[in-house]
């Protein structure tokens, strides 16, 4: 029983120095380090990120917080106080909601992509929009916007690389649209943009929350068993 009580102590020390580390590493990374650049909006400078800095923050995120909820499911199975099939299913919830994390961090990648070369300012035309149907999915609609645009003398005509659940924009409407100078078919639209940008952030949000649920589990349950 002692034995027990001391691995336990141990097991939460780890814990506790693990996200004491974490933290000081992020506030350092996030805060610290950041380089920025003077922006001037309407006689007002701010400061803004470097897109660089997004995607080294990105790379960052991406190759830590697997690892970290690896060794979340590494206490797992050896945390005493849990049983085996508990252990189980808690290691599961924190090593599975990566499947949506390494999603919706693929979505912030490209979004990231599009705006570090995507400089360019322009005024485009959504010239068309074309449906397709996701059979095994409820059968449901997919938008894929189509747009039209000028550069000096040339007319450029893109269509969105990703479809939407929903249409946000309507033929003819009129939107802005930023293009990469030295190839105008690399782009991105702000209004189409923020959705992606609120898909992806769901799904990391999702990936990062699960992992903690696995490794509080037993916390949770006696919370839960207390309430009823």
């Amino acid at each position: 029983m002692k034995m027990e009580m001391s691995i336990w102590k141990i097991a939460i020390i780890i814990m506790a120095v693990s996200f004491i580390s974490a933290a000081i590493v992020l506030v350092w990374f996030f805060k610290k380090v950041r380089p920025v650049k003077k922006e001037t909006i309407k006689g007002s400078v701010r400061d803004v990120i470097e897109p660089d800095y997004k995607l080294k923050r990105w790379r960052f995120l991406a190759i830590s917080w697997p690892l970290v909820c690896f060794v979340f499911a590494g206490i797992i199975l050896s945390q005493p106080g849990r049983g085996g099939e508990q252990r189980v299913v808690d290691a599961v919830f924190a090593v599975f909601p990566l499947i949506f994390f390494a999603i919706g961090m693929k979505i912030q990648r490209r979004l990231l992509k599009e705006k570090r070369y995507a400089t360019a300012l322009a005024s485009a035309t959504v010239v068309s929009i074309e449906q397709t149907m996701h059979i095994g999915e409820g059968n449901k609609r997919c938008y894929f916007p189509e747009y039209e645009f000028q550069v000096g003398e040339m007319l450029y005509r893109v269509k969105s690389p990703s479809g939407f659940s929903q249409c946000y924009v309507k033929k003819g409407q009129r939107v802005e649209l930023y293009y990469a100078p030295e190839n105008p078919k690399v782009f991105y639209v702000p209004v189409m943009q923020k959705h992606d940008k609120r898909w992806g952030m769901l799904l990391c949000g999702v990936g990062m929350v699960f992992p903690l649920v696995g490794l509080f589990a037993p916390q949770i349950r006696a919370i839960v068993f207390w309430l009823n």
